[in-house]
């Protein structure tokens, strides 16, 4: 049996984010498209204070960077289309892109190899 948000044509997504060299730390993205609106999430937790920069699609022509600030070891970044309070517009598509989080020395948390989702044309 479909789920209702298959049903109803939505997409969500959740990939870890996994540490890279000898850094601390764990974190997530999480995408989700609905019919009215489509939102975008990445939470670090348990790595220093600091302000770091979140990269999605590194090494690709459609890279794009966010400063992500973290304090008392968390920090998150929200996007959304349409834009709303306290939300960073979304006006790129995660899907299919490694996604990392970077400090001052370099990657801090990882995607790797693995993406949210690939993207399917005409959906």
């Amino acid at each position: 049996m479909r789920s209702l948000n298959a049903a109803l044509g939505e997409q969500n997504g959740s990939l870890p984010l996994q540490v890279a060299d000898d850094a601390s730390g764990s974190g997530k993205a999480k995408f989700w498209e609905r019919t009215d609106r489509t939102d975008f999430k990445v939470e670090v937790e348990d790595i220093p204070d600091g302000s770091y920069t979140l990269e999605v699609c590194g090494g690709t022509e459609d890279v794009v960077q966010f400063q992500m600030p973290v304090a008392l070891g968390m920090g998150e970044l929200e996007f959304r289309s349409p834009v709303s309070d306290e939300k960073v517009l979304l006006n790129f598509d995660p899907r299919d892109c490694k996604i990392e989080v970077l400090g001052g020395d370099g990657v801090v948390l990882t995607s790797g190899d693995a993406v949210l989702s690939e993207k399917h044309p005409g959906k």
